[in-house]
């Protein structure tokens, strides 16, 4: 048996488990359960160990959330072009989700093969980024040289490694564009080193300029891309002007392109050149072109004293001096000395070059190298000269770099930038390394002189360490922009918590699985660090499921879809189900009323069966998905929880309860602030708000006996929108939506699985691991474990395989549109039903074609994955499902039963398997026979076959062609372009149906289910289709077309089209071929059609004659349904009892494809009278039940936009709705 823990023994079994990763074995659990969970330590504690849930719920502003939802990085016209306000990324491997051009930057010394932190900007597509402060800052004493200054001639090198991978040139040009851009901006004044890198898909740039190299980048960048142009390349270049005749790197010049877009091989280019080297292995080379440069000159050694010569080698111009304060002065003997700082390749006394070139040192100073010694008389000095140290350019003595701690106690700070390390710093400083260390052993982030960051804050002296730096995308902890400095005893990591308790990083980002959890210490071990590798969690760490006390009952919910009648099989009543496993039954989906109320019309028959069990607790759901995220009912929740309604909500929801005896209400609303769901708007912190301040007003309304729940994500991205602390101490108890985990929505979503940036690996939508990671999200939120049904699926989540054969995690599927075959009975790429899965490892499968016919599937097999503990299945070579079976259904029962989780809740029962009282006419299993036309001949008319099976007739012939003539005219609605006004709008026109003739009626196949074992004798329902016809459609006008909708509002004086599908307005007329769509029932009281009734025999004896010509057709065409998805005028989906799946209609009336999506039904609630055949379904809102208030659903029509000719109407359609139509003879 199961383990199950009392209540109090809970305590104790919380006590064993408590913040520590525990290998649970489930008693009952499988062999493969306990062997994951010995190989998966569980993490819990108990609720007591549990911190406090962050108060409010987390909704980003508009840039950040577009931000996350990007695939590319802020852009730089928006973030400017210092690059510490660009998005950060801990990983290069992101930049490849970008397809557009980036400005890049990171440390120069610290190797990206060590540590991957990178910033990124989104370059502008006009190239006007604006002002900049490009470059760093390691040359802040005399940058200018202090003597005359000589020019040059020098040739600068082109050189090549080639390798096979071509680049693309245009994306090269995109990257150079972009540098050129940056170096136009470039102050005259700025004596900095610029480093620069721009990446644009295939290709990665980098560029360095010395401080000395001026007016030359830009112009040899511009001349570089017009030879790569003409030459092309593959592999990498470069072009370099390498310190020469004693110069500095001040005075080195290169430019490198990575055609496999090695951001690690620019950095390692750009390095070389700022440490004044030269790259010397490459394939090919050559002199490319002459440039000139002005250099310092060097001073004669007889006019050694002062350095004010003006004596020197090469063409003298006018002597630029600076002193160390950075004024132009010259230099005179004083107490202190006027000093430079060592650039990477200064030398002296030949130690590199000979001196007959000159010695850049002295140069640079403006004096003789006699002078140099004299002033900086150190016999030790040309072996110790590092980067960034001073020396002196006149006599006196060395001035103390040293920096001093502020009055107030803390330290004095400097703000890294690319290329310094701790030698440059230290010596510009005067400080060692070692005293580096040790002022920055507190500081945020410092992670050591091996490693440091740019763009971060450190000490230079002791004292108190300053605020981290802030990062531009970062929402969480000390470095989210805007954050103050705490006062003392306030630990840094504690500011800016997640949302939910969750994980937040060292790159001040949220969420809960080890990217963001995991604990480390650097070698430093200071604050905001982590072992190499690691991104650092820095508060509420870790993933452990907080148990709490075992629930009073553990639930077994089911969800039964009522609207499962639709489908064109699998659509058993709910009176069929075996009922007795569950302790609560949701029913889903009831509605809500544009008045706010209750509205279980859409599954009007199931639920009067609903109301009639009992042995469970009877629980509406209402929403759902399509009712909470699509048009036209996606604002309904958000309007019924503002303020002015939510009392009007409130009262009718708990009179609906009361007055049908239900146990409880459920809310589906997905999802309240989700800032991201397509085609609508998004949502808003108010509506996270607004939903907690109703839902206490329901609890506090509803009787005590009664139960309120409500359906949350399993996501950190959308529950982070609720106050679900606050909500689960009001609710009986949460729909934990752990399924759906993943889809074929992940597709190109770099968020969406760990280690698959492209958003395309195979990965099961029930994965454990997640699963487990989602129960540690939400009780580290504070919400009880007893309170959680935690859930389990009765459907799979399928994807087409990219490569057949490859089946595991690493392994893609195709899209963006799903390639995964349709069931035949839920008829939706990516999803698939348990039976429908059942059935094909059975043998007995099919797959739906996009033309709706049924084809059998021939190859099939099955596993069980172990690192995701769910199924799989695989079929037809290149189909990948992930679901659940029994087996881990029950796994996963008897595991959250053990975490003291409130229960399990299966979404859907109903999915399950093939039960029931009907499977409608396209079931799978089911035997398909065909009378044939000689059936009509006969006076005992009869025919049968072995349940279950489908009969399909031949048609019924007429004596003699008929000609239908009065059939209703259409009405329907268009677009219409004004003329003039810009606007477009909405208009109604009445399109005649011209006469028609018919030799023959269709009848609908009948279905004997594997229990219908009686001789049942029917009338066979028959059905005419127009033929179709063209009609002109006026100028200036538009039909609604299949693609998807836009938003958009009009601001004309008519009536204000609030979705604007794209749309082709012709300004003459142009022809359209019109389908309308047929009857489903045609009910003639006299001739000319007296079809008798049928006997239908199940098993019978003899077997009856099959059909060889003249036989009747399984297409739903016959009866107007088309089964590819909207047509121009009709919609697909299936024969259904009122036609297309459901009753669609030419211009997407009842329930099908409109403009306006596909559920529920009219275009803008133009249809009313046979669009009520679902209440409120159909209609604007001033005419009763929603109808057209001069089409309404209490009045006998004949004909509107929806084709079904109803002649009486009641409140559930299928009572009395018949349908007439006129024949003549």
């Amino acid at each position: 048996m199961w383990f199950s823990p009392s209540p109090v023994s809970a305590g104790a079994l919380a006590f064993l488990l408590l913040s520590q990763a525990t290998a649970l074995q489930v008693n009952g659990g499988s062999d493969r359960l306990n062997s994951y969970l010995a190989a998966h330590p569980v993490a819990t504690k108990p609720a007591a160990a549990a911190a406090p849930a962050s108060a409010n719920p987390n909704t980003l502003a508009p840039e950040l959330v577009n931000l996350a939802l990007s695939h590319c990085p802020a852009g730089c016209d928006e973030s400017g072009l210092r690059p510490g306000n660009w998005t950060l990324y801990p990983r290069l491997g992101r930049l490849l989700m970008c397809n557009q051009t980036m400005l890049l930057d990171f440390s120069l010394f610290t190797s990206l093969r060590k540590d991957e932190t990178i910033r990124a900007c989104t370059a502008s597509s006009a190239i006007t980024l604006g002002a900049s402060n490009i470059g760093n800052t390691t040359h802040e004493a005399s940058c200018l040289p202090g003597g005359s200054l000589t020019q040059v001639q020098e040739s600068l090198q082109l050189a090549f490694n080639e390798t096979d991978t071509p680049a693309t040139l245009e994306d090269f040009d995109a990257a150079a564009q972009q540098l050129i851009a940056m170096l136009s901006q470039r102050e005259d004044s700025n004596c900095n080193d610029t480093t620069s890198f721009a990446y644009s898909n295939s290709v990665a740039v980098g560029l360095f300029a010395g401080s000395g190299v001026r007016g030359i980048p830009a112009t040899v960048l511009q001349q570089l891309t017009s030879k790569i142009k003409s030459t092309g390349f593959s592999g990498s270049f470069v072009v370099q002007l390498c310190s020469k005749g004693g110069r500095s790197s001040k005075y080195s010049f290169g430019i490198v392109a990575s055609g496999d877009r090695d951001v690690s091989l620019v950095q390692d280019a750009v390095a070389t050149w700022a440490s004044g080297k030269c790259i010397t292995s490459f394939d090919d080379a050559e002199d490319w072109l002459d440039i000139t440069l002005s250099v310092p000159s060097l001073v004669s050694s007889s006019t050694a004293g002062l350095g004010n010569s003006t004596a020197g080698f090469g063409n003298s111009t006018a002597r630029a001096t600076r002193s160390r304060d950075g004024s132009s002065a010259m230099l005179n003997r004083r107490a202190e000395c006027s000093t430079i700082q060592v650039s990477s390749g200064d030398t002296l006394n030949g130690k590199r070059l000979n001196l007959r070139l000159g010695e850049s040192l002295a140069a640079e100073c403006g004096i003789s190298p006699y002078d140099f010694t004299v002033y900086n008389p150190s016999s030790t000095l040309c072996s110790t000269l590092v980067a960034g140290q001073h020396v002196c350019c006149s006599a006196g003595t060395m001035p103390d770099f040293r920096p001093q701690p502020n009055p107030d106690g803390t330290c004095a700070a400097h703000y890294v930038v690319p290329g310094e390390s701790c030698s440059v710093l230290g010596a510009a400083n005067s400080l060692t390394n070692a005293e580096i260390e040790s002022f920055n052993t507190n500081t945020w982030g410092w992670q050591g002189c091996g490693n440091v960051q740019a763009y971060q804050f450190i000490c230079l002296s002791t004292g108190a360490p300053p605020m981290p730096a802030p990062i531009a995308n970062a929402v969480c902890g000390p470095q989210k922009p805007g954050t103050v400095q705490p006062g003392p005893g306030t630990s840094l990591a504690s500011l800016n918590p997640c949302p939910l308790n969750a994980c937040c990083n060292k790159h001040g980002q949220c969420g809960i699985n080890n990217d963001f959890c995991t604990e480390s210490e650097s070698e430093t071990g200071a604050p905001g660090t982590s072992a190499p590798g690691e991104n650092g969690c820095i508060s509420n760490c870790g993933t452990d499921i907080v148990i709490g006390s075992a629930p009073a009952q553990y639930m077994n919910i089911g969800y039964f879809e009522g609207y499962n009648l639709n489908r064109p099989c699998l659509n058993m009543k709910i009176t069929a189900m075996d009922l007795t496993p569950y302790t609560h039954i949701h029913l889903a989906f009831g509605h809500v009323s544009s008045t706010y109320a209750v509205d279980v019309s859409p599954i009007q028959e199931q639920w009067e069966l609903f109301t009639q069990l009992s042995g469970f607790k009877k629980i509406l759901s209402l929403g759902g998905w399509s009712f909470s995220a699509e048009p036209p009912t996606y604002h309904i929740f958000r309007d019924a929880v503002k303020p002015a309604n939510q009392d009007t909500f409130v009262a009718n929801i708990v009179s609906f309860v009361t007055e049908h005896e239900l146990d409880g209400i459920d809310i589906d609303w997905e999802y309240p602030a989700a800032p991201d769901i397509p085609g609508i708007p998004p949502g808003t912190a108010e509506d996270a708000d607004n939903y907690l301040t109703f839902f206490t007003k329901l609890r506090a309304a509803m009787p005590s006996s009664k139960s309120v729940s409500f359906c949350a994500p399993a996501s950190f991205w959308y529950l982070k929108g609720y106050h679900i602390d606050e909500m689960a101490s009001l609710a009986d108890y949460i729909v934990y939506m752990t399924y759906d985990l993943h889809g074929q929505w992940d597709y190109a979503n770099q968020h969406a699985i760990d280690g698959c940036p492209a958003g395309n690996c195979l990965r099961s939508q029930t994965n454990i691991t997640e699963t487990l990671l989602a129960l540690a999200m939400i009780t580290k939120a504070g919400v009880p474990s007893s309170k959680l049904a935690v859930g389990v699926t009765s459907y799979g989540r399928s994807f087409q395989m990219t490569t057949p054969g490859c089946t595991g995690p690493m392994c893609t599927y195709t899209g963006g549109e799903s390639g995964a075959y349709p069931g035949p009975c839920t008829g939706t790429a990516g999803y698939i039903a348990n039976a429908e899965i059942n059935a094909i490892l059975d043998g007995t499968g099919f797959w739906k074609t996009p033309s709706g016919a049924l084809q059998p599937i021939t190859s099939y097999s099955s596993y069980f994955d172990t690192d995701s503990h769910s199924n799989v299945a695989v079929y037809e070579s290149t189909q990948w499902v992930g679901y659940m079976d029994n087996t881990v259904k029950a796994d996963r029962t008897a595991l959250y039963k053990l975490l003291n989780m409130g229960g399990v809740v299966d979404w859907a029962i109903d999915l399950d398997g093939f039960g029931g009282d009907s499977i409608g006419d396209s079931d799978p299993s089911a035997d398909i026979v065909y009378p044939p036309p000689s059936i009509w001949d006969s006076s005992d008319r009869w025919t049968g076959c072995s349940p279950p099976c489908v009969i399909v007739f031949p048609p019924y012939p007429l004596s003699a062609p008929h000609t239908v003539t009065s059939w209703p005219a259409l009405t329907t609605t268009l677009l219409s372009s004004a003329e003039g006004g810009g606007g477009v709008f909405i208009k109604t026109t009445t399109i005649p149906v011209p006469s028609f003739i018919i030799s023959d009626v269709s009848l609908h196949p009948v279905t004997l289910q594997s229990t219908d074992t009686a001789t049942y004798k029917i009338n066979p329902v028959q059905s005419i289709t127009p033929t179709s016809f063209v009609w002109t459609l006026p100028p200036n006008h538009a039909t609604f077309p299949v693609a998807s909708p836009t938003p958009t509002t009009s601001t004309d004086t008519d009536i204000p089209l609030v979705i604007i599908p794209p749309v082709t307005f012709h300004p003459t007329p142009v022809p359209v071929t019109i389908q309308p769509q047929p009857t489903y029932s045609i009910d003639y009281p006299d001739p000319p059609i007296p079809v008798r009734p049928v006997t239908i025999k199940p098993n019978p004896t003899p077997t009856p004659p099959g059909c060889t010509s003249g036989c009747g057709k399984r297409d739903c065409g016959i009866f107007g349904c088309g089964n590819d998805g909207c047509g121009l005028f009709g919609c697909g989906g299936g024969c259904g009892i009122f036609g297309c799946g459901g009753g669609c209609g030419p211009f997407g009336c009842g329930g099908g494809c409109s403009p306006l999506g596909c559920t529920p039904s009219c275009p803008l609630g133009l249809c009313g009278g046979p669009g009520c055949l679902i209440p409120g379904g159909c209609g604007n809102t001033q005419g009763t039940n929603g109808g057209d208030s001069s089409n309404d659903c209490e009045a006998t029509v004949t004909a509107s936009a929806c084709t079904h000719l109803v002649t009486s109407y009641s409140a559930w359609y299928m009572a009395s709705s018949t349908t007439t139509t006129e024949v003549s003879q």
